[in-house]
């Protein structure tokens, strides 16, 4: 029934969906595109990013933003948060560390000229700012600091609260995180007065070894922070989704 109401979701919304299915069922390494009917166009490299799609346009992973809202998108890959923000009328800054999807995010909003509300940076988010080494995965998408397969890059990082000074930000209105392990670190690590100044979380959690890497020990760390959980949705025994917003 979940695959039937992808496949519909994507019929309805993309213009060249028996393109972008095959490229999804063959699993093709060929580059692309994904047309919407409203007039979006999205460059893509690989079969996964239809998953990306599918997140953010049919299941709505992170939800809607309004016009004039301030949102960070960290791990940003090809854009498809960011795109789809921007052109609800939000302000985004966009952040990802993997050249290759760095390179599609700019294209991106190049592409549906964006430039005046997306503003990309090719920097990891981190709980310490710095070099730090990155794993390049075959598939762009799932490239961590974690995984420990693929090829190596060292990658130029920077804190939350980094991210708010050097951007003179006073708050933002959501933040959305999708980076792959790294959201412990980068909100344990965020002094309390930095996070007062943030009305919304969504991510994508990624259960990691060790300790307070987990959705439960993360949800009582910003239920003390003064945030509510709205909506949670456990997608696989090591990941989901889930919704902060400050009360």
């Amino acid at each position: 029934m979940k695959k039937l109401r992808y496949l519909l979701g994507l019929i309805f919304l993309l213009e060249n969906w028996p393109e972008v299915l095959w490229r999804f069922l063959s699993k093709s390494e060929a580059g692309g595109f994904f047309r919407f009917r409203d007039g979006l166009t999205m460059r893509c490299a690989q079969w996964i990013e239809v998953e990306e799609i599918i997140g953010t346009f049919i299941r709505r992973d992170y939800g809607e933003i309004s016009s004039g809202k301030v949102a960070v998108d960290v791990g940003a890959s090809l854009g498809s948060f960011s795109l789809n923000a921007a052109r609800q009328g939000a302000k985004v800054l966009a952040f990802e560390p993997a050249p290759s999807s760095f390179h599609l995010l700019s294209q991106n909003t190049k592409l549906n000229r964006l430039e005046s509300r997306i503003k990309p940076f090719e920097l990891g988010v981190a709980g310490r700012a710095g070099k730090r080494t990155f794993f390049l995965t075959r598939f762009s998408p799932l490239s961590s600091f974690f995984s420990r397969r693929g090829d190596k890059i060292a990658v130029e990082c920077v804190t939350f609260q980094d991210i708010f000074e050097e951007n003179h930000l006073k708050a933002i209105d959501l933040l959305k995180l999708d980076c792959e392990g790294a959201e412990y670190e980068i909100l344990y690590r965020t002094p309390a007065e930095i996070l007062k100044k943030i009305k919304e979380i969504r991510l994508e959690y990624h259960v990691l070894p060790g300790k307070k890497t987990n959705p439960e020990d993360l949800t009582d760390f910003l239920l003390r922070q003064g945030f509510a959980l709205v909506h949670q949705r456990r997608d696989a025994p090591i990941s989901g989704i889930l919704w902060f917003r400050r009360v």
